[in-house]
């Protein structure tokens, strides 16, 4: 039996880009998908029993993605990787559809979001900022930089409406103030720099936290994304979160991104 094996332990996201890379990576080299896809030490952030607490630690992946086996793949041309949203193509979409398409649960979570919040998602700009511990990796933007683009965009449809997922109290404070909004209060966001998927507001790492980061992304963060996917325009800054929100969209058409302290426009 061929076997790829995927390591990462960092965001729900990030692990999902660096088995989706290995996957094409696997099929470019070898013509073929692998016959079994071991992803015991992915995503520990998010398994809540944690490694040691499970005497045959199962793929927490079953638990956020359907068993789409019966998909068949075109394994003889060769694939580009895809790290961000520049790299993005239909080309991808089969390969997405067998390993990543969303299970039950978090479908019928996410049309209860919009539901309960009233999300009409054709008269929304999504907007997804990822702040905290992003901002030693990257230039994120200032607050500035969105609340003019914002202001771009209603300036020719100001009646829509603004959907926002971020992870800066501060940033939803200073959205909330300006302009007239919609998002998701069981969210977690926070006014420190400390990843909140990685640390309680002490900085530390324990078994609470991996439970939250479960029940989040399977009850509101994961659905959250689902529906920025819908919306009539996605603006968003550099994270692994807008590549996969732009994967689920299946177009980057009305995608806006601020990279290299700019914003790119992929129509």
């Amino acid at each position: 039996m061929t076997v790829l094996v995927c390591k990462h332990n960092a965001g729900f996201f990030s692990c999902c880009s660096v088995k989706l890379n290995q996957i094409i990576s696997y099929i470019n080299a070898n013509q073929r998908i692998p016959e079994y896809i071991d992803c015991k030490n992915l995503m520990s952030l998010y398994n809540p029993y944690w490694l040691w607490e499970r005497p045959s630690f199962d793929d927490i992946t079953s638990d956020f993605f359907e068993d789409n086996n019966y998909i068949n793949i075109n394994t003889t041309k060769y694939y580009k990787l895809l790290w961000d949203i520049s790299n993005y193509s239909n080309e991808h979409d089969d390969i997405i559809k067998k390993y990543f398409t969303p299970c039950g649960r978090i479908i019928n979570n996410s049309n209860k979001l919009i539901r309960q919040n009233k999300i009409f998602v054709n008269n929304c700009i999504g907007l997804y900022v990822r702040m905290t511990d992003k901002q030693e990796e990257t230039n994120v933007g200032k607050f500035e930089d969105y609340k003019n683009k914002l202001n771009e965009i209603l300036k020719n449809e100001p009646k829509l409406r603004i959907f926002v997922v971020t992870d800066s109290t501060d940033f939803l404070n200073y959205i909330k103030k300006n302009f007239h909004m919609v998002f998701i209060k069981e969210l977690r966001t926070t006014s420190s720099q400390l990843g909140i998927h990685k640390y309680d507001e002490e900085g530390r790492l324990d078994k609470s936290v991996v439970e939250n980061n479960y029940n989040e992304i399977i009850n509101y963060l994961f659905p959250a994304f689902l529906i920025l996917s819908k919306c009539k325009y996605f603006l968003c800054n550099s994270s692994n979160c807008s590549t996969w929100t732009v994967i689920y969209r299946k177009t980057t058409k009305n995608v806006y991104q601020f990279i290299d302290n700019k914003w790119i426009d992929y129509n």
